[in-house]
């Protein structure tokens, strides 16, 4: 899970620079009332070898999400109710298959995962208050660091260095908007983006390359790319705020020393030019590294994260409504 954690805290930054291309430019315009549900299906494999042998992690996390347009000034930023339908998935690792549903929570889970499912489930039903940019960037959240505020659940994982603020869920949140371009587009266009994701609690940036595949009166689909090889960092031995010194064992005394290898961003993105929202996304994100050996060991150990997510608009009553 320590490796888990802070790899789906993602941000797409929209800052867009396109180099060719001419047309309408995308912008999301909605207006106060509008609904628009997702359904999020993500996957992360952690892939450890030592001494030899492999060992492989997998969680399967899916969310059912609605946005409710609340605010929507003539121009200017807009503000959303975020609303988490629900939340379900399994996690499987070498010893042990578990699965979890927001509709039907468990009085406990395996001692190894209980903490970070008890985190999801409880953001399950809750309303949180989001502020995007016209140009797919969401400028600020509120509401996330409240709901665990004074709970056991906090103090829990405040000693394995996480903290549950409005800013590491903001780039979450960031995965449901697309990143739009500042000019116009066309079929054949591309431009550079940028891309920051946090990882082995390291931030890195990444300049993805966009290219138009397909423009229709009704969308834009186009695929983006980015690869970034060589030592990227390594993560500092410092405890962060709000961790305890006195656990070694924690996410961040197992992550110090941990090196980058290397990095990789890529997938499709098909948004509407209706309302400048996202219709169907896929991504895969890529990231290698040696992690020092929890044991002493003088050799580190090779891990590969691999995260695929698909975002889907749903058009059909929420999944929930049975």
């Amino acid at each position: 899970m320590w490796l888990v954690r802070s790899l789906i805290l993602v941000s797409c930054l929209a800052l867009a620079v396109p180099v060719s291309g001419q047309g309408a430019p995308l912008a999301i315009r909605m207006k106060t009332g509008d609904t628009v549900r997702y359904l999020v299906e993500n996957q992360i494999e952690t892939d450890v070898e030592s001494m030899g042998i492999r060992f492989l992690t997998l969680i399967e996390l899916n969310q059912e999400i609605e946005l409710v347009a609340r605010e929507i000034p003539d121009a200017g930023p807009i503000k959303l109710d975020l609303r988490m339908q629900r939340v379900w998935g399994a996690i499987t690792t070498p010893i042990l298959v578990a699965e979890f549903d927001s509709l039907d929570p468990k009085d406990s889970y395996p001692v190894a995962i209980d903490s970070k499912v008890r985190q999801l489930l409880l953001l399950s039903g809750k309303t949180l208050e989001v502020v995007v940019q016209r140009n797919g960037r969401v400028a600020s959240l509120k509401g996330y660091a409240e709901i665990y505020a004074g709970t056991p659940l906090f103090e829990l994982l405040k000693k394995d260095g996480e903290l549950l603020t409005n800013a590491s869920y903001q780039e979450e949140v960031q995965l449901l908007f697309a990143p739009l371009p500042s000019l116009p587009l066309a079929e054949g266009a591309a431009w550079n983006s940028a891309y920051s994701f946090s990882v082995f609690e390291r931030s890195f940036l990444l300049e993805p390359r966009c290219e138009m595949r397909e423009l229709t009166k009704a969308s834009a689909q186009w695929s983006f790319s980015a690869l970034a090889e060589g030592e990227k960092g390594t993560v500092p031995a410092a405890v962060p705020a709000g961790a305890s010194k006195e656990e070694p064992l924690t996410a961040a005394g197992l992550l110090a020393g941990t090196k980058i290898r290397s990095a990789s961003f890529q997938g499709v993105s098909t948004v509407s030019l209706t309302d400048g929202l996202l219709e169907h996304q896929t991504a895969e994100r890529v990231v290698g590294a040696d992690v020092p050996n929890p044991l002493g060991g003088p050799k580190p150990i090779p891990t590969v994260v691999t995260q695929r997510i698909e975002l889907r608009r749903i058009r059909v009553p929420s999944q929930t409504a049975k």
